[in-house]
């Protein structure tokens, strides 16, 4: 069978051959056709496909970029502007409240991008757990600045619980969000928000401006994974 539009599909964890059909609005004997031999119980992540894909595979990808590229967007936001707020906390700038209101609108706007996808509630979960999730890493930047030990160790607590319940909201709202890759990849962030804190109160800028290197890959790393369930969830209906 000719196709002049073959495209290579690299196998990832959760994929299957009718899986891979609806999203190239294609069939599944035409993609057993194309790959003669593979088994389709079987499928090995990390090899090939070859996909002839239909008419509707761009309006898909469409739709996956622009998610993407809103998740993306809003995490890179989301480390900038808390990059700020601890940089104005650091040198008692008088722009910190204009700074923190900015940061909070973002806990927000990730809410409403999860509310184009699922049932309001559940998107207002999520949005609440995130503004506390916010509201604590700034707390943090203000009780490591004071040196008050007792009430950061409190602090550090309370983040840690909050990265547990997020990953447990997301997990609960999509089986292709795993709970403990979040748990990992959130308390990732976390631990690099805490670096870039300390390093930039203590005055290691170097390893501030490298920490926040980490920080904006980590973010993206996130954007990814969040926009990649998703649209595999919806490609499962």
């Amino acid at each position: 069978m000719y196709c002049s539009g073959t495209i290579t599909h690299v196998i990832r964890q959760g994929d299957t051959i009718y899986r891979l059909a609806k999203s190239y609005d294609t069939s599944v004997p035409e993609i057993l056709m194309q790959n003669p031999g593979v088994n389709p119980y079987n499928l090995q992540v990390g090899s090939t496909l070859l996909i002839c894909p239909g008419g509707n595979t761009n309006i898909a990808q469409d739709n996956e970029m622009e998610l993407n590229q809103k998740l993306r967007r809003l995490w890179e936001q989301y480390s900038y502007w808390m990059r700020m707020y601890i940089l104005s906390i650091a040198k008692d700038d008088d722009d910190n409240a204009q700074i923190r209101e900015r940061l909070e609108q973002i806990p927000i706007e990730m809410g409403s991008v999860f509310a184009e996808y699922y049932p309001p509630e559940i998107a207002e979960s999520l949005r609440k757990r995130l503004v506390e999730f916010t509201d604590g890493m700034m707390q943090l930047v203000s009780l490591v600045k004071g040196g008050n030990a007792e009430e950061t160790d409190r602090l550090d607590v309370e983040l840690e619980q909050d990265v547990t319940s997020l990953a447990e909201i997301l997990s609960n709202m999509n089986i292709n969000f795993d709970k403990e890759d979040l748990e990992r990849e959130i308390g990732e962030y976390l631990m690099l928000t805490k670096r870039e804190i300390v390093a930039r109160l203590s005055g290691e800028y170097a390893d501030d401006v490298d920490t926040f290197d980490e920080l904006e890959r980590q973010a993206l790393k996130l954007a990814d994974y969040l926009s990649n369930g998703i649209m595999r969830q919806r490609q499962t209906r």
